[in-house]
């Protein structure tokens, strides 16, 4: 299964000159491209639940874009792994994360010791908790 991130980038208007503000024109961030890499993201301690996946998700990849829901409330933050350490079931695990809609969406309840599920699609396949901001690591590029 493949998550992919948009990011709007067009002002449309209808038929008869009515401005509506952003429309569903879209650049396409997901599948086949790493997550541009910003200056600074956030630091997560993670745990995949075993009986959830077939496998593990890569943390190093920049393709790896998940939702969080932070416990106690019910909007999915999508977001984007740039790096992290291996993963294995049941333990935790570090990760950087990213978050991908900055200008639509409030991730203000992603504070520190913040506590949160990760879901794909409708299945919560984990969970986790804010460490703090930090510094991305610099990943080796992969050979495609």
């Amino acid at each position: 299964m493949s998550i992919t991130a948009y990011k709007v980038e067009a002002v449309g208007h209808d038929r008869t000159g009515e401005d509506y503000g952003y429309v569903n024109i879209m650049y396409r961030y997901g599948s086949r491209q790493p997550c541009p890499r910003p200056d600074q993201c956030e630091k997560m301690e993670v745990i995949f639940w075993s009986g959830k996946r077939k496998a593990l998700p890569s943390l190093v990849s920049g393709k790896y874009c998940p939702h969080f829901v932070v416990i106690g409330t019910t909007e999915y933050l999508g977001v984007c792994f740039l790096d992290g350490t291996e993963c294995t079931f049941d333990e935790p695990a570090l990760g950087n994360v990213q978050p991908l809609y900055p200008d639509t969406i409030d991730y203000a309840p992603l504070e520190n010791n913040a506590e949160f599920l990760i879901y794909e699609g409708a299945n919560a396949v984990g969970k986790g908790r804010v460490l703090g901001r930090t510094i991305p690591y610099q990943v080796k590029q992969q050979r495609k």
